[in-house]
């Protein structure tokens, strides 16, 4: 790989650019004593190779009146693979010197501050923003793994089967990290997703076609005929008096949520048993949905069977 010492020079500065005066091919065989004069003078060292790294280490070792790596650290930058090994540098070789000497730079640059580590451990949860044609996509090839959301952001067609939970609004904020995020979003549709059949009454009633099949209404089509209210009055899905509201926000303020705080700051309960108890809580629904899937149809004689109080005679 050629290199442009004079280019690499300028580019980096008089600040940074000293040892650029020669450029060594041969700097782990037998130009090695140039890097033990250098590993002697004390002063900070980069050197542009990855590969004999472990021979440069034992070179400092046994060059006498080196500083040890403790005391004055040797810092080593690959410019071959990350810079020099491509089309462009065998055809100009100049076009790779800002990069080049980019590298070199950031090689001198000092140790970033430490960060502070976060435990990771997967719940098995999954959260797909999207249009529903590609958001739904995802989802089905997810679902037999993880447990999934769906966040609509955009028209399309859900499937009928109702496999996986659909949410629809516009983010608000995403913070966390992996295994811990936390998403906020505003809903202001009128059709709540969560109590939608997808029974497709209201796209059929609809003479704006106001409605797809992301079930969501396009409030800039939709008028005032409200069709849609009519027929899913029985679901009790769609309601235009809906104000728009931070789902998180009052997700957070649920009873289950606020008793599960108060119970870890009291020390009553611990991860472990949340984990346990969550899973046990999914066992016992996916038992309850694979009981009612493999069961039959109830007659019409009793389907309204305990729905209400049955008359008693007089």
């Amino acid at each position: 790989m050629t290199l442009d010492a004079s280019g690499l020079a300028k580019a980096l500065g008089p600040e940074r650019n000293d040892g650029l005066q020669t450029v060594h091919t041969a700097l782990c065989r037998r130009e090695a004593g140039a890097f033990q004069r250098a590993a002697k003078s004390g002063e900070e060292l980069v050197v542009a190779c990855t590969q004999e790294r472990a021979l440069f280490l034992e070179l400092n070792e046994q060059t006498e009146g080196a500083p040890g790596v403790v005391e004055r650290p040797i810092r080593f930058v690959n410019i071959r693979e990350t810079a020099g090994w491509s089309k462009d540098a065998k055809a100009q070789p100049a076009a790779l010197t800002p990069k080049i000497a980019a590298l070199l730079a950031l090689a001198q640059l000092p140790d970033a501050e430490p960060v502070g580590t976060v435990g990771y451990r997967s719940e098995g949860r999954v959260l797909i923003v999207g249009s529903a044609d590609r958001a739904a996509r995802a989802a089905k090839m997810l679902a037999d793994k993880l447990q999934v959301s769906v966040l609509l952001q955009g028209p399309g067609t859900l499937p009928q089967e109702r496999s996986f939970v659909v949410h629809a609004g516009t983010i608000t904020a995403i913070g966390g990290w992996l295994g811990a995020f936390n998403v906020s979003w505003r809903a202001g549709n009128p059709i709540d997703l969560d109590l939608c059949t997808r029974c497709n009454a209201c796209i059929e009633v609809c003479p704006e076609q106001a409605i797809d099949f992301s079930y969501q209404i396009d409030l800039a089509k939709c008028k005032d005929h409200r069709d849609c209210v009519r027929v899913c009055d029985a679901a009790g899905a769609i309601d235009f008096q809906r104000t728009a509201q931070e789902v998180e926000a009052w997700r957070k303020k649920g009873p289950i949520e606020r008793f599960q705080g108060w119970l870890i700051d009291s020390g009553l309960i611990h991860d472990e048993e949340i984990r346990r108890i969550e899973a046990e809580a999914d066992a016992e629904i996916e038992a309850a949905v694979a009981f009612a899937e493999a069961g039959t149809l109830e007659s019409v004689e009793e389907l309204e069977r305990f729905v209400t109080m049955e008359r008693v005679p007089t």
